[in-house]
């Protein structure tokens, strides 16, 4: 169904990144009132602060473009005042988008301009160089409505890219760890996973936060072509599991609590419904495959 292609692309977008605090902005602003407006409204949205780069005009944005192509494959925006010295933004984004025609980017970045002469978040502009217009300055709303579309795109690619390279969806391949407290639910998991089709030699049950700490460090011996999902009914339990060493298997994390879930997420790539059913366990294992598969 479309609602489950839509949170099938939503989770593995998070799996790739799209984490507002792994979202590097470079933002040209020539003028030091609108950095010291834009900047805190940057923060509050979960922006780390290393991971906005300040530019004055859009020789200075290019730089830093050029110096983030070996990152981390983690969305990219560039956020363009329209009028600087030096180089504004339009010249700017034309630039960028003739070092995407030529395929000389490894991360391309979304381009979005800030400009006095616009009152509201816009799709697009006249010269076909921006996915996004904000008004100058903007505030908690303008940006959090232009995140959310940036979310959108970033999935969009993933799903294309997900179509293009993940082989066909194998549920017996892949390897789950059960981890609840309650010997019921994790029952039901089980069960459940058995129903749906997975492999049970490959389904393992634990009931603490330290016992799954301890099988996550043992799995990373186990077989790297197998995507490793780990279902959680204690979504506490994350912060002390992410403390293991997770190099070589990095678990696909979806919680299972039936006292709900963390909003956005949370460290989280999925959730699931806390009256589950075959067809929502069966589409968070399709997650997991094709996140891996895109890794």
């Amino acid at each position: 169904s479309s609602s489950s292609t839509s949170s099938s692309l939503w989770a593995v977008a998070m799996s790739h990144g799209f984490d507002v605090s792994t979202l590097t902005i470079i933002y040209a602003e020539d003028e030091i009132v609108f950095r010291e407006i834009a900047i805190p409204s940057l923060l509050k949205a979960g922006i780390e602060r290393q991971n906005i780069l300040l530019a004055g005009d859009g020789h200075e944005a290019l730089e830093h473009l050029k110096s983030l192509q070996d990152g981390p494959p983690q969305p990219l925006m560039m956020l363009l005042d329209i009028c600087m010295p030096g180089m504004g933004g339009n010249e700017c984004a034309e630039e960028v988008q003739g070092m995407v025609a030529q395929q000389a980017l490894k991360r391309e970045p979304y381009m979005v301009c800030c400009s006095a002469g616009v009152k509201k978040v816009g799709i697009g502009d006249e010269a076909g160089v921006f996915a996004l217009t904000l008004p100058k300055p903007f505030g908690k709303t303008e940006l959090e409505l232009c995140l959310k579309h940036l979310e959108e795109i970033w999935e969009g690619d993933l799903c294309a890219k997900g179509r293009a390279s993940a082989p066909p969806f194998d549920l017996k391949a892949i390897e789950v760890i059960v981890a609840d407290d309650e010997p019921i639910c994790r029952m039901a998991v089980v069960t459940n996973l058995s129903l749906v089709g997975t492999d049970p030699k490959l389904v393992r049950e634990l009931e603490d936060d330290e016992e799954a700490m301890e099988m996550v460090t043992e799995v990373q011996n186990g077989d790297p072509s197998r995507p490793l999902l780990m279902l959680l009914g204690s979504p506490s339990w994350l912060a002390t599991i992410r403390k293991a060493d997770m190099g070589k298997r990095r678990p696909f994390f979806v919680c299972t609590s039936v006292d709900g879930c963390p909003k956005n997420g949370n460290g989280f790539h999925a959730s699931l419904p806390s009256k589950h059913t075959q067809t929502d366990l069966r589409a968070v294992l399709e997650q997991c495959w094709t996140a891996f598969h895109l890794a």
